[in-house]
């Protein structure tokens, strides 16, 4: 008798935690709950992100439209927001093709914030318009370059907007016109370039020599 009185009791209070934890549960503030749910969205947005950003060949920001540009090595380039880290978009490089050297593919934005992509297998630009995310390939004609220069590695845009790029082997300088998909030698026999990295600082000294 005493241990079914027991039991009794012990029902009871597990009756009454359950309606507790009900009652709780039912009184939840629903904007309480809503900022939980955008906090574990928001975790598991960042922790994508800092994945790509992680193994991102090239990362270019473009302030003026809160964007992220990265250029993955999976023939694609992720556009992301830059406040929330959201993905806005996914795109392929029709035809694009890498090789590991120390001078790797570049992306770079010209002034209306559209991306261009290099590659240092081939002399082709990938272009990507910052508006509808349309991409056009330009099969570059580099006449006269060496062996090794059949491509470029890093992209850079001079003070007036002018595209450049380094050849892969880094031994000469580019001056690339898109709109007539060519390009023509601007400097060469360089010295190394740090990280086969090309500015508008460098083009700016390169063309205080000339």
């Amino acid at each position: 008798m005493a241990q079914s009185i027991a039991f009794r009791r012990y029902r009871l209070i597990l009756l009454a935690a359950l309606a507790a934890t009900t009652a709780c549960n039912a009184g939840l503030d629903p904007q309480a709950a809503t900022l939980a749910q955008a906090d574990r969205e928001s975790t598991q947005l960042h922790k994508r992100y800092k994945e790509d950003e992680r193994y991102a060949l090239r990362i270019r920001t473009d302030t003026a439209r809160g964007r992220i540009w990265m250029l993955g090595t999976g023939y694609q380039v992720r556009i992301y927001d830059q406040e929330s880290k959201r993905l806005l978009r996914q795109i392929r490089l029709p035809g694009w093709l890498v090789v590991k050297t120390p001078c790797m593919p570049d992306l770079v934005l010209d002034r209306t914030g559209s991306a261009y992509v290099s590659s240092n297998v081939s002399a082709w630009l990938w272009r990507i318009d910052a508006a509808s995310f349309q991409v056009w390939v330009h099969e570059v004609r580099m006449p006269g370059r060496e062996a090794l220069d059949v491509g470029f590695g890093a992209l850079a845009f001079d003070r007036k907007g002018a595209l450049y790029g380094l050849a892969p082997s880094g031994s000469s300088i580019w001056a690339i016109d898109v709109v007539n998909a060519s390009a023509s030698i601007m400097e060469t026999h360089l010295p190394p370039l740090d990280a086969c990295e090309l500015t508008a600082q460098t083009l700016d000294r390169l063309e205080a020599r000339r």
